[in-house]
């Protein structure tokens, strides 16, 4: 009996020392294994921690529209920016709007800003200097200026710098230009044939209820005129221009722009247009390779656009070298069969002649027509 419980003693401290053995070994593997002070451990091996300050920085964010990345610090020059983007949000047209974007030098040498380029004009921009000692920041000044158009805008500039990892940093500006007045028609489409070219009033309104005044009225040619009185403001106005004929005989095309004294709207610029009683085309006749002992022959196209009758009485020109060979009347058109015959050269560098032609219709109107050659090499 006693040699019984003698040997399950024996079994009892046998199986008590092997796990003691097992536990101090254990022990002595744990403490073999060095572990970083900034480190972590993942299945077994030593990975290197985020977000330690000097060993990296990450840079950018969601929030701001920054791409994301991670920038280790180095001897070189780093340019970090505090953001890349910036919305101006709701502004007016004709604005003139600021922005600042905060950068620092988080490298280790100089900073040099080499250049900064921008896809228009109206995001001029101001920089105080071009080389930041580490650690120094900078502030790049941008400014947009709105442009009478409204919608949405997206403009880009680009900073270029001797960061080896970053060389080029891409800046971003956004807004939305909304009107704060209304004004039509937007286009003003006139006709030779109608009493005061069939020119539409035009209404001005404010759109945030402010009053304002009308201060002057400029147009292409001074073709456009119109009656205003710059001591009444109100929140709308009606004018009725006044076209001056001749002028727009002169002018096909133009603006008239309207300023006001609205903070938010200080001119308003209408384009104008008139379509031609006549029309030549080609308005010009070039001859390339011309030899004076070979005639061209050209057509050229008189259209009457207002659908009225005419007669074309003749056709001349200044210098002889072109003759009329054929007229031909179809509807409210006439097409002209011309033979164009270059002159002798003057001298074996003379390059280029010219002639103009002339087409005279029944009412007396001359349409002109230029001719220019170009003689062949040689």
């Amino acid at each position: 009996m006693k040699q019984g419980w003698l040997t399950a003693w024996v079994i009892v401290c046998s199986i008590s020392l092997f796990i003691i053995s097992g536990c101090q070994e254990q022990v002595k593997k744990e403490s073999s294994r060095v572990v970083q002070p900034d480190s972590q451990l993942v299945s077994g091996e030593a990975m290197p921690a985020q977000e330690k300050g000097t060993s990296e920085d990450v840079v950018g964010s969601e929030k701001d529209g920054r791409p994301q990345q991670k920038r280790q610090v180095s001897s070189a020059a780093n340019i970090d920016f505090e953001k890349t983007k910036h919305n101006f949000g709701e502004i007016p047209p004709g604005s003139k709007q600021e922005c600042k974007f905060k950068f620092t030098n988080t490298g280790g040498q100089t900073l040099k800003i080499k250049r900064v380029t921008r896809v228009c004009g109206c995001t001029p921009y101001r920089l105080e200097k071009e080389l930041y000692a580490p650690g120094e920041s900078g502030v790049l000044t941008v400014g947009y200026n709105a442009s009478s158009a409204s919608g949405s805008v997206s403009k880009h500039l680009s900073v270029y710098s001797n960061d080896p990892d970053n060389s080029r940093v891409r800046l971003t500006i956004n807004a939305y230009v909304r009107p704060k007045m209304s004004y039509k028609p937007k286009k003003l489409t006139l006709a030779l044939n109608k009493d005061n070219a069939g020119c539409q009033e035009i209404t001005l309104k404010s759109l945030d209820n402010e009053p304002f005044a009308i201060k002057q009225i400029h147009s292409t040619g001074k073709t456009i005129t119109a009656d205003y009185d710059s001591s009444v403001e109100k929140t709308e106005f009606v004018l009725s221009p006044k076209v001056n004929m001749k002028r727009l005989e002169r002018v096909k095309d133009g603006t008239i722009a309207i300023y006001t004294t609205h903070p938010h709207s200080n001119r308003i610029t209408i384009f104008f247009e008139s379509v031609r009683e006549f029309e030549v085309t080609p308005q010009q006749i070039v001859i390339f390779d011309a030899n004076p002992a070979e005639s061209t022959q050209r057509e050229v196209w008189v259209i009457g656009n207002y659908q009225q009758d005419f007669e074309i009485d003749s056709v001349s020109c200044r210098n002889g070298f072109v003759k009329l060979v054929k007229k031909e009347r179809l509807d409210n058109r006439y097409k002209l069969s011309l033979e164009i015959t270059a002159p002798q050269q003057t001298d074996e560098n003379q390059r280029v002649f010219h002639d103009s032609i002339t087409v005279k219709l029944h009412s007396g109107r001359r349409l002109q027509i230029a001719c220019n050659g170009f003689y062949a090499s040689g």
